[in-house]
C-alpha cells in the first residue's frame, strides 16, 4: 500500500475510533442522567408516601388524645407506646433505603458489565475486521506491485530484445550475402553455403527464443521456469553457441577459441536456456570488448560439476561492479552500450534453476572471465 493511502487509512480509523469513543460518553452521560432522574422520582413517590403515612398516624393519634382528655386519665403507657412504634418506623424506613441504595448499585454494576461486555464484543469484532481488512489490503497491494513489477520488466526486456536481436540479424543478413557471392561465382562452394545456411538456421531459432522469452517474463518475477531437461554434451553446446557469433566476430576482428579437457562432458539441461546463457555471455564480451581480442569458450569436469566460462582479453569490470552485476537492472558503463542489465539477471536465474551457481572474475585492464556450474552427469 502506498504511503498516501496508508495515511488516508489510518486518519479514517482515527476518526472512527473518536466518534465511538464520543458516542460511548455521550451514553454513559446518558444512563447516568436517565438513572439519577429515575431514583429522584422514585425518592420523591417514597418520601411522599411516607408523609401521607405520618400524616394519617397524626391525625389518628390526634383523634386518640382527643379522647383521652375527655377521660380524663394518665397515659404514660400508650405515651411510651408511641415512641417504641416511631422508632422501630424509623429504623425500618433506613433499613428500607439501605436496602433500595444496595438494588440501585447491584443494576448499575450489572448494567455497567452487560454494556462493557457488549463493548468489548464490538472493540473485538471491529479489530478483528480491521485485521481482515489489513490482510486483504496488503494481499492487494502485492498482487499490484507484482503486476506493476512484471509491466516493468516486460517493458524493459522489450528494449533489451530490440537491441539484442540486432545480433542475430547481423550475422543473418552477412550470411545471406556470402551466400549470394557464393552462388554468383561459376563453381560455388556448396560446403561453405551450407555452412552459413547452418548459421542463418541457429540465428533463427535464438530470435524466436528471445520473443519466447518476452512471453514468459512474468515467470521471471514468480520464480518460477519451466525447464526441457534432456541428457546433453555441454562441447556440443559450446561449439553451437561459438557458431551463432563466428561472422558478428569476425567482422569485428574477434577470435573465437574453444578448450575442453575431456569430448563427452554431460550433463542435465535445458538445451535451449544454457544456450542462451551462453549466448549472453559471449555477446556481452563482444559488446563490451571493442574490437579486436580473443574469446576463449571452455569446459572442465570439477568434481561432481562442470564449470563453463568465457573468457576474453578486454577492459574489465570496475571492483565495485562485481557485487551487484548479476543484479536486476545492473549495467556496465561504455560508450554507445544499450540495454537496461537483464541479460546477466536472466542468466543467473536460468542457472540456478538448473541448482547451478554463476561468478566473474576480472582485472581493470586485463578482461574478464565469467563462468557458471552445472551438476554434471
Amino acid at each position: 500500500m502506498k504511503k498516501k493511502e496508508t495515511s488516508e487509512l489510518e486518519e479514517f480509523r482515527k476518526n472512527t475510533d473518536n466518534s465511538l469513543k464520543f458516542e460511548r460518553k455521550k451514553t454513559d452521560n446518558y444512563f447516568e442522567s436517565e438513572s439519577q432522574s429515575i431514583e429522584n422520582v422514585s425518592d420523591n413517590i417514597v418520601s411522599k408516601n411516607r408523609r401521607e403515612a405520618d400524616n394519617k398516624l397524626q391525625e389518628s393519634r390526634a383523634k386518640a388524645d382527643v379522647k383521652k382528655n375527655e377521660a380524663d386519665h394518665p397515659t404514660p403507657l400508650l405515651d411510651a407506646e408511641r415512641s417504641r412504634s416511631d422508632l422501630a418506623r424509623i429504623i425500618a424506613r433506613n433499613e428500607e433505603d439501605q436496602i433500595r441504595l444496595e438494588e440501585r448499585d447491584q443494576k448499575k454494576h450489572i448494567s455497567q458489565a452487560l454494556l462493557n461486555t457488549e463493548r468489548s464484543d464490538t472493540d473485538k469484532n471491529l479489530h478483528t475486521e480491521r485485521d481482515n481488512s489489513d490482510i486483504a489490503t496488503a494481499t492487494s497491494s502485492v498482487k499490484v506491485n507484482k503486476a506493476e513489477e512484471a509491466l516493468l520488466i516486460r517493458d524493459t526486456y522489450l528494449g533489451i530484445l530490440s537491441h539484442d536481436l540486432k545480433n542475430p540479424l547481423t550475422t543473418i543478413s552477412l550470411s545471406s550475402n556470402v551466400i549470394k557471392r557464393a552462388i554468383l561465382k561459376n563453381e560455388p562452394d556448396l560446403s561453405i553455403i551450407i555452412k552459413y545456411l547452418e548459421a542463418i538456421d541457429l540465428n533463427v531459432s535464438t530470435m524466436n527464443r528471445m520473443i519466447e522469452d518476452l512471453l514468459e517474463v512474468e515467470q521471471m518475477v514468480n520464480g518460477d521456469l519451466k525447464l526441457n531437461l534432456k541428457n546433453c554434451n555441454i562441447n556440443d553446446l559450446i561449439d553451437e553457441s561459438k557458431l551463432l557469433f563466428e561472422l558478428i566476430a569476425t567482422s569485428k576482428n574477434f577470435e573465437i577459441k574453444v578448450e575442453s579437457s575431456n569430448a563427452g562432458l554431460f550433463a542435465q539441461v535445458d538445451h535451449d536456456r544454457i544456450l542462451q546463457v551462453l549466448s549472453n555471455l559471449i555477446g556481452n564480451a563482444v559488446k563490451y570488448a571493442g574490437t579486436g581480442g580473443v574469446i576463449t569458450l571452455s569446459v572442465i569436469k570439477n568434481n561432481e560439476k562442470l564449470v563453463i566460462s568465457v573468457k576474453d582479453d578486454g577492459p574489465g569490470i570496475p571492483l565495485e561492479k562485481l557485487d551487484v552485476i548479476f543484479e536486476r537492472f545492473s549495467q556496465l558503463s561504455g560508450e554507445g552500450k544499450k540495454g537496461a542489465g537483464l541479460g546477466l539477471f536472466i542468466s543467473r536465474w536460468i542457472v540456478e534453476s538448473h541448482k547451478g551457481k554463476i561468478f566473474v572474475k576480472s582485472v581493470v585492464g586485463e578482461g574478464s572471465t565469467f563462468s557458471f556450474t552445472l551438476p554434471s552427469l
